[in-house]
């Protein structure tokens, strides 16, 4: 793994406010508990000067560990879900949405998306796409258009983002939550990696073509139907490394697979000095 450590500066984006502070990176190994009680705090100090959180707060901080990928933690899992359901669903085809189509804010399945998904992770390419078709097509649909949520989402991080040049990928979690906090970093920050970090990439694909039984890809790819376009082999190769890698693997999704495989993934990685982030 290429590991960067804090040699400057890097964009924290204040949800929901307009608000765009210049701060240290996330450790995402080490920073994570601590920086949950600065998010809640600034919110509650928000609440406190007169300003209502109730359309969400989070922070958007790049990593130490992985240069280009961007942490974005949220107070609530619905404000969250709000800003990027229907950019993932955009992306991957969630819940039997037509992947690169736009989904419509009144569509039955990103309702679905907002009550279930715990976690995002959008590359820039597919963010810039999303954000320019809502662009076109709101002038004729006023469901295609934007939310609040999105609208600063665009405004406060992806656009400065975007005109920074540089690629970069943007995974979310949300404090308060169904889903522990800890086992939806760990996942996300998974796909980070495997977007941004190219011998982390090569050696899950390596091990999901040559290292899992048929039988096993089989039932992997039944499971991620439920939630997946499994007809995509990127989005699969994708998700079983992040589901046997995440914390709280043995809760997952994939769970009957973790015994068989997390280990013998994690010696694969360590044979070339890759070390998945994990979060303690």
């Amino acid at each position: 793994m290429d590991r960067r450590f804090w040699l400057g500066i890097s964009l924290v984006c204040a949800q929901a406010f307009g608000v765009l502070e210049q701060v240290a990176e996330i450790p995402v190994s080490t920073g994570v508990p601590a920086w949950n009680q600065k998010i809640t705090q600034a919110a509650k100090d928000l609440e406190a000067q007169g300003t209502s959180t109730k359309d969400g707060y989070a922070q958007c901080a790049e990593t130490q560990e992985i240069e280009g990928a961007y942490l974005c933690g949220y107070t609530d899992v619905k404000n969250m879900n709000l800003a990027f359901t229907r950019i993932s669903l955009f992306t991957e085809g969630n819940f039997g949405h037509k992947k690169g189509t736009l989904p419509l804010q009144n569509s039955p399945l990103v309702a679905q998306g907002i009550q279930y998904i715990g976690g995002h992770d959008l590359r820039k390419k597919h963010l810039v796409e999303f954000f320019e078709l809502a662009e076109k097509e709101c002038p004729t649909n006023a469901n295609a258009c934007l939310n609040k949520q999105e609208k600063e989402l665009y405004d406060d991080l992806i656009e400065p983002l975007e005109k920074g040049g540089k690629d970069f990928v943007v995974v979310t979690y949300a404090i308060r939550s169904f889903m522990s906090w800890r086992d939806v970093v760990t996942h996300e920050i998974m796909h980070a990696q495997y977007f941004l970090q190219s011998k982390f990439q090569q050696v899950a694909d390596d091990f999901w073509l040559n290292d899992v039984r048929e039988e096993d890809k089989k039932y992997a790819k039944q499971e991620l139907s439920q939630y997946y376009d499994i007809q995509d082999d990127y989005l699969v190769r994708n998700e079983f490394q992040a589901y046997m890698l995440m914390a709280g693997a043995s809760r997952s999704v994939l769970a009957r697979l973790v015994p068989l495989y997390r280990d013998r993934l994690l010696d694969e990685l360590h044979k070339v000095n890759v070390e998945p982030v994990q979060v303690h």
